[in-house]
């Protein structure tokens, strides 16, 4: 039989282990804290991060008068398109970050403190060792693309903007503002003037239809001064109600193009209700001292109870490896 060892670790060895060597871990959360602190005041470059809220918009009904455009089961058939709308900040995420929307921003110009005016991307490009154009471009809206975050809430939308300088970040983000402020009236007036055509040709259209059953009942009742058959008194009927169905939709749809001419000439590019404006920052918000210690000392902790558990199966190994070898017969 052999007579091998077989040694097993017990949580009291374990314990035991730590007690030990207590001073090397609290030498090593001190060593790390440390490291991580020197790192975050010294070496880590400091960005600054400024805020804005924007409310949501309520879905708020067409309604002019005592016409519900909405509602109305006739309006809904001819005009069925939905108006782009970013006050309801559904698009807003995803058109922000999109290229053609950070080309737009890197092409403003903005003042600086120092009465210098320049655009974006000058200014995001500069001292840049980057000598391809479109390198510059590439990095400048990736740049711009993870500078700029989103927190939705219940009845807003929190749009923060990074950036090297409180200065920076303030501008930037007011920049962005003005911008979707604007695309919104653009989507708007678009959107109206599309409904304003397909509105004048489906009134052109139910106007010559309503045009042609007069001409027809006209024609009918010419023909037929008597009406006395049950055929054509239903004839008589049924021109009749398709006479009034038109003229129904011609009415309904005319309010709805004089409706549609009033909101066109009056769209006002400051339709997005923002509760807090652009603030800048005081402090860069990456450079928080007191969590790159405890991050410091959790990696230090962690690192060293580590290192002292493999220490001591390392050391068991070794000892159950020198127990066998002692107790194996020898080979002749």
């Amino acid at each position: 039989m052999s007579n091998t060892v077989l040694y097993k670790i017990t949580i009291l060895d374990i314990f035991s282990e730590f007690v030990l060597r207590i001073h090397y871990i609290i030498l090593s959360i001190l060593f790390f804290s440390m490291i991580f602190a020197i790192h975050n005041q010294f070496f880590k470059d400091p960005l600054y991060e400024s805020k804005a809220t924007i409310l949501k918009s309520n879905e708020v009904r067409l309604v002019k008068g005592n016409f519900d455009f909405e509602s109305n089961s006739l309006i809904e058939n001819f005009t069925s398109d939905q108006m782009a709308d970013l006050s309801r900040l559904k698009l807003l995420p995803s058109i922000v970050k999109s290229d053609v929307f950070i080309e737009r921003i890197l092409n403003r110009e903005i003042i600086l403190s120092n009465n210098d005016k320049r655009n974006i991307f000058e200014i995001l490009t500069k001292d840049k060792k980057i000598s391809n154009d479109i390198e510059k471009i590439n990095f400048a809206k990736n740049f711009l693309k993870r500078s700029i975050n989103f927190t939705d809430k219940e009845f807003s939308i929190v749009l923060k903007v990074n950036a090297e300088s409180a200065e920076l970040a303030q501008k930037f983000l007011n920049i962005i503002i003005i911008e979707i402020i604007e695309l919104n009236a653009l989507f708007k007036q678009n959107t109206l003037r599309n409904k304003r055509n397909t509105s004048a040709q489906k009134i052109q259209f139910v106007k010559e239809n309503l045009l042609s059953q007069e001409l027809k009942l006209e024609t009918f009742l010419k023909q037929n001064i008597s009406i006395d058959s049950p055929s054509l008194l239903q004839r008589y009927e049924s021109l009749k109600r398709e006479i009034g169905v038109n003229k129904e939709i011609y009415m309904q749809l005319s309010k709805y193009y004089d409706y549609l001419n009033v909101e066109f000439n009056s769209i006002v590019k400051n339709s997005l209700i923002i509760l807090d404006q652009p603030s800048k920052p005081l402090f860069a918000y990456n450079k928080n001292l007191n969590q790159s210690i405890i991050r410091g000392g959790l990696f230090g902790l962690i690192l060293s109870i580590f290192i002292i558990l493999l220490s001591l199966f390392y050391i068991v190994d070794r000892s159950s490896s020198d127990k066998d070898k002692f107790h194996q017969k020898p080979i002749f």
